[in-house]
C-alpha cells in the first residue's frame, strides 16, 4: 500500500449529545463502582472524621470529565450516603467537562435528583467567574438545623488541561475513565500499529509517528498534574482512573 493510503488521520470531536453516552456507558459505570470509588470512600471518611460535626467545615470536591451526568450523579449519591451519615458538612460539588459537552442533559440529571442544589444552570466558562462562585458557596455559613445540608453543584466548562478550581482549594477530587483523552491529537498513524495487525508493539516501538504521540501523552500527563497540584489544598488527594 502506499503511505498516503496506509496512513490513519485522527480526528477529535465531541461525543455525541442527547443523553446517548448516559446510555452507553455502562461499563465506565461498572468500573468506577468496583475500583474508583472504594479509593474516593476512603479518602471521604477521613475527611469526615478530622472535621468533627459540631463546627463543620465546608469541603470541595470534584468530579473532572462529568460527561452528561449519569455516571457522575451516581458516584455522587454515594458521596452523599457517606457524608450525611458522619454529620451535616456543608460541601460545595464541581462538575467539569469541556464547553462542547452536552450540558443541557447534564442539569437535567441535577434535575432529577431534588436532594441537590444546582449552583449553576449555565456551566461557568473562566477560571475566575468559577473560582469566584465556588469561593462564595464555601463561604456560606454552615446550616444550624438538624437537616443535611444540600450540595451546591457547580458546573465548570474548562478543559482539565486548565486550573479548574481555586488554588489550593480542593482536599478531594476524581476522575473516571476520561484523563486518558489528549490535549490535541498527533500526526497521521500507520495503520499497521494498531492491536491485530502485526507485532504491535515491534512496530509502535521503532514507528516515529507512534513516538510522537507518545510525547505528547507523557507531555499532557505532566500537565494534568501540574493544574492538580495548583488545585489540592497541602495534603489533599486526586483519584484518577485511566483506560490502560
Amino acid at each position: 500500500m502506499s503511505p498516503t493510503t496506509d496512513l490513519l488521520t485522527v480526528k477529535c470531536e465531541g461525543m455525541s449529545s442527547g443523553g446517548r453516552y448516559n446510555r452507553h456507558s455502562l461499563s465506565q459505570a461498572r468500573w468506577q463502582s468496583e475500583y474508583l470509588w472504594p479509593l474516593v470512600r476512603a479518602e471521604l471518611a477521613r475527611l469526615a472524621d478530622t472535621t468533627p460535626a459540631t463546627t463543620p467545615k465546608a469541603l470541595l470536591l470534584a468530579d473532572l470529565g462529568c460527561s452528561e451526568g449519569g455516571n457522575a450523579g451516581s458516584i455522587l449519591s454515594s458521596v452523599e450516603e457517606v457524608l450525611i451519615g458522619s454529620g451535616s458538612h456543608p460541601r460545595v460539588v464541581v462538575w467539569e467537562d469541556l464547553p462542547s459537552n452536552d450540558w443541557n442533559t447534564v442539569v437535567s440529571v441535577l434535575d432529577s435528583n431534588p436532594s441537590l442544589r444546582v449552583a449553576t444552570r449555565d456551566p461557568l466558562l473562566t477560571l475566575p467567574e468559577a473560582s469566584s462562585k465556588i469561593t462564595s458557596l464555601l463561604a456560606e455559613p454552615a446550616p444550624t438545623s438538624a437537616t443535611p445540608a444540600q450540595p451546591s453543584v457547580v458546573l465548570v466548562a474548562l478543559s482539565f488541561y486548565s486550573q479548574v478550581l481555586p488554588t489550593a482549594s480542593c482536599p478531594l477530587l476524581w476522575s473516571s475513565t476520561c484523563m486518558h483523552w489528549l490535549s490535541a491529537p498527533g500526526p497521521p498513524l500507520p495503520r499497521s500499529i494498531f492491536p491485530g495487525d502485526g507485532p504491535f508493539r515491534a512496530r509502535a516501538a521503532s514507528d516515529p509517528a507512534h513516538e510522537a504521540w507518545a510525547r505528547r501523552a507523557a507531555e499532557d500527563w505532566e500537565t494534568l498534574l501540574a493544574r492538580r497540584a495548583e488545585e489540592l489544598e497541602v495534603g489533599g488527594l486526586a483519584v484518577v482512573g485511566m483506560v490502560a
